[in-house]
C-alpha cells in the first residue's frame, strides 16, 4: 500500500505523472472519485494459476485521499519463495487472512462508481476480474476495465500494503 498511497498522494496534490496525456489532465480537473489500486499475487497471470494475495485501493477526490482499503486475501494458493521475498507476504500470513471472495466483495463495494488508476493496469485488472469471477456475480461493477493512466514507477521495490508481521487493514474513509 505504501507504493499506492505514495503515488496517490502525489497525484492528488497535482504533481503530474510522467508522460501526462489528455486523460491525466481531464482526471485531475474532474471532481469524480478515482480509485488507485494495487494487487499483489502469487505469480504472473491468472491464466497460469496465479492468485491474488493482497489488494489495496486508495480513493482520491478533489485532490484529497478520502478512503483507504487494504487486505491480505486467502485464496488457498501457495506463495512461491521468490514472491515471498519480493513482497514480504508469506503463506503463514495468508493462513489467517479473510477469504478472497469476501475481500473482493468488500473492495468492489468500496470502489463502486470510481474511475480507476493502477501502476501496472493490465496486470492488476486481469487479477481483479479473475478474483471477482471466482467470488461470484459481481458483474454490476466490472472493476478496473479501463484504467485512466499508470502512475510513476514506485520508489520501493515491493509496493505491497502489508509487510511481514503487520495487520491487514480494512476500509477507512475520511
Amino acid at each position: 500500500m505504501r507504493g499506492v498511497a505514495r503515488w496517490a498522494a502525489g497525484w492528488a496534490t497535482g504533481r503530474p505523472a510522467p508522460s501526462p496525456g489528455a486523460a491525466d489532465n481531464a482526471a485531475v480537473s474532474n471532481p469524480q472519485t478515482i480509485a488507485v489500486i494495487d494487487v499483489e499475487t502469487t505469480g504472473m497471470s491468472p491464466a497460469l494459476g496465479a492468485r491474488a494475495t493482497e489488494i489495496a485501493a486508495v480513493l482520491v477526490r478533489d485532490g484529497r485521499i478520502v478512503g483507504r482499503f487494504a487486505s491480505l486475501m486467502r485464496s488457498g494458493a501457495q506463495v512461491p519463495p521468490f514472491i515471498q521475498q519480493l513482497t514480504g507476504i508469506s503463506n503463514r500470513m495468508l493462513h489467517s487472512a479473510p477469504p478472497a471472495a469476501e475481500v473482493m466483495r468488500e473492495v468492489t463495494a468500496f470502489t463502486r462508481g470510481c474511475g480507476v488508476v493502477a501502476h501496472n493496469a493490465s496486470f492488476d485488472a486481469a487479477f481483479w476480474r479473475h478474483e471477482q469471477a471466482l467470488a461470484g456475480d459481481l458483474s454490476a461493477d466490472p472493476g478496473p476495465a479501463t484504467p485512466l493512466s499508470p502512475p510513476p514507477p514506485p520508489t520501493s521495490p515491493a509496493p505491497c500494503c502489508c509487510r511481514a508481521g503487520s495487520t491487514p487493514k480494512r476500509p477507512t474513509t475520511s
